[in-house]
């Protein structure tokens, strides 16, 4: 269910793996090989949503025409993710992985003890795949796809690992979680939801640190997603939404029951009887994008789709300054046309800085104090020109900064 990241996209062009590269070449690689001129998100051309119906995994184009209800046929599977490069699924004997083509198929490209433990919860990013198992002693038996009788006891479920190219399996990589459900990852934390047992999100850092299994309450029962500045949490009856922090929790963002999340650039998708779609915003809902009619076995118990081909422009402007005489203080517009991200004034020897949390295509206010020598020329002087030093972090993007000279007035 979890969409490419920044990561993988730079990693299946040939980037360089180490951090400091990273970002640096695949902005470079994105400016001249893409030709964004609009520098704004876009989609890939061939890009599709997938979804698991049990008896195989299905694809249709972004648009939800060219339905193929058995694009990989004999997968037996509850769950589906895709990066750059390939398609992954909860197989009887583990997990499987195909190429985007739909060739290539190898039903136990990750054997060891994942399945049927595996619940319907696979992500991947540009270096891991990971899944989530719950863990008792005895195991329990898989009853219905995604229930297990009994569920075991709480704090022995798991989230293992294991690289793309399925070396290195770490069945505990994180354990001790009870009852983890459904899985998503970006390009800093792993999160997941808690399913009927445990009605949160939780989430830990990509090391394994870190882990808070209620950082946000009241989403995430059936399906998780990460993009664009939020999580999205899918449950019975609605699809839940909160921003980044944990802050902004929305639990009937969409009010549609879902089996499994999706983002991309533009929309959100989710499974269920049919697969459904809305816009970013919530509106536009289309509980029956796709119908059932398309489906081998009359449901989606989960669902993935490809995404951003380039990283998010970190372009931004500045706007009006106005200054309040009164005080000797400025208010300093900042337009960031993409977003959501963060903004950052930089505190310095002659200005306090100043950090805003900032959605797309918004005109965010930031206080130009004045600190220090700056301050008592100020007083002194009754004027007093400082610059300020702004950075713009787009969610899943490189930082940008640009600095402004303004002149401050107190009388």
């Amino acid at each position: 269910m979890q969409a490419r990241s920044v990561k993988s996209f730079c990693l299946a062009q040939g980037v360089a793996r180490s951090p400091g590269s990273i970002l640096a070449r695949c902005a470079a690689l994105s400016l001249a090989t893409l030709a964004l001129a609009t520098l704004a998100l876009v989609a890939r051309a061939d890009a599709f949503v997938y979804w698991a119906t049990g008896p195989s995994i299905a694809r249709a184009n972004l648009d939800g025409t060219g339905v193929d209800p058995s694009f990989i046929p004999n997968a037996s599977s509850f769950a589906v993710a895709v990066d750059d490069a390939h398609i992954y699924w909860h197989a009887v004997g583990g997990i499987a992985r195909a190429n985007l083509d739909g060739t290539g198929v190898d039903p136990s490209f990750i054997t060891a003890r994942t399945a049927p433990w595996v619940l319907s919860s696979l992500a991947v990013d540009g270096e891991h795949v990971y899944w989530t198992s719950r863990y008792s002693d005895p195991e329990p038996t898989m009853t219905f796809p995604g229930t297990f009788s009994p569920p075991g006891p709480p704090n022995t479920g798991a989230i293992g690992r294991a690289n793309l190219d399925g070396t290195n399996i770490d069945l505990d990589f994180i354990r001790g979680i009870s009852y983890p459900g459904p899985l998503a990852v970006d390009a800093t934390h792993i999160y997941w939801g808690g399913g009927r047992d445990h009605p949160a999100i939780g989430r830990a850092k990509l090391n394994g640190t870190g882990v808070h299994e209620s950082f946000i309450a009241g989403l995430g029962a059936r399906g998780v997603a990460v993009a664009g500045g939020h999580v999205y949490g899918a449950g019975i009856n609605t699809i839940g939404r909160a921003n980044l922090d944990s802050t902004g929790v929305d639990v009937d963002f969409i009010h549609e029951g879902a089996n499994g999340v999706a983002v991309d650039a533009t929309h959100i998708y989710w499974g269920g009887s049919a697969i459904g779609r809305a816009n970013l915003d919530g509106t536009g809902v289309d509980p029956n994008f796709i119908p059932v009619s398309h489906f081998n076995n009359n449901r989606a118990y989960d669902v993935a789709v490809d995404t951003l081909s380039a990283p998010p422009s970190n372009d931004f402007r500045f706007g009006a300054v106005r200054r309040n005489r009164k005080r000797g203080l400025a208010k300093l517009t900042v337009n960031v046309p993409v977003g959501p991200g963060e903004l950052k004034l930089a505190r310095t020897p002659s200005v306090n800085g100043q950090r805003e949390r900032v959605e797309p295509s918004s005109a965010t206010k930031v206080t130009i104090k004045p600190r220090g020598k700056a301050k008592k020329r100020l007083n002194r002087r009754g004027k007093a020109t400082v610059k300020a030093k702004v950075t713009y972090i787009p969610d899943g993007g490189a930082s940008d900064t640009k600095s402004k000279q303004i002149k401050l007035v107190k009388r």
